[in-house]
Parts: C-alpha cells; structure tokens; sequence
C-alpha cells in the first residue's frame, strides 16, 4: 500500500490458480515477487485490452510489461492478447513451464509461436536435487546456490 492507495507499477503478473494441479504441496509462494501488481487470468481476460499506446490496460491502470510465473495450462485468449501485446511492443516474461495445454483443451502452439520455442519438455522430466549446488558461469558474479527443495520449482 501507498498511503490509501495500491501500490503504483508498471509491471503486472498473472497469479496462478492451477498451481495445485502440477503439485499438491504447491503453496502460495509466488508471493516473494512483491514489486508488480498481480491479477488472475480471469480478470486479465475480463478487464484486460491494449491500448492505442501499445500499454496493457486493466481498468484505468496501465502497464508496460506482464509476467507469468507459472501457467501450465494458459486460455487461447490470453496467449491472443499477449501476442497483440508484443506485437505493440509490450515485454512479457514466462518464467514458468511450457504450458501443458491451453484451457480450452489444444496444444499450445500460439505459446511456442509468440516465444520462438520449437521444442517443450513437460515439466515432470525434472530430476530432483535437494541439497545440491547452482554454479554461475561466463562471467557473471553471483555466488553458488543451493538447491533448497525437492519440489518442482528446485527440479533441474
């Protein structure tokens, strides 16, 4: 909050309401990420349209970049919004899966398109490493990290 207000960013993410679908221990983690604003695709699809500016518009707010976190299965309108999004020239960021299916049952294809990806593995091909070390190469200056979980979101 800022003063009486919700905070103020340019950056929205779609919450996911399937997280228990991929994983029954998936809790509500997603909430680390807490400089955006954050809506479901629902109301994404309900309220959401871009703008003559080139900006996502949800109501009177406008934003200039849109994060999933983690959308395995994604409705064929979102991927159509997204797409006119980018094509504006919106940044969108999936740092999730591929999506497995759309909502409405197909493969995401439109997804692989709009990304440039040719080719997806499902997300259960993951192979545990609770306790295991992350090493940073080519430069970058970040220390190791350990590998925290067996869950999905630590699978390698």
């Amino acid at each position: 909050m800022q003063e009486v207000e919700g905070r103020i960013t340019d950056v929205l993410a779609v919450y996911p309401l399937d997280l228990v679908y991929v994983e029954e221990r998936f809790g509500s983690w997603m909430v680390q990420y807490g400089y955006c604003n954050y809506i479901t695709e629902d109301k994404l699809l309900k309220y959401g349209s871009v703008n003559e500016k080139g900006l996502l518009q949800v109501k009177e707010k406008e934003y200039r970049a849109l994060i999933f976190f983690f959308q395995p299965f994604v409705s064929e309108r979102t991927l159509e919004l997204t797409e006119s999004f980018v094509h504006q020239g919106g940044k969108v960021l999936w740092m999730s899966m591929p999506p497995v299916l759309t909502l409405e049952g197909g493969k995401p294809e439109k997804w692989k398109n709009l990304f440039g990806i040719k080719e997806t593995a499902l997300a259960c091909s993951g192979e545990k490493a609770f306790g295991g070390r992350i090493s940073f190469a080519d430069g970058l200056e970040m220390e190791d990290m350990e590998i925290l979980s067996d869950l999905l979101p630590d699978q390698i």
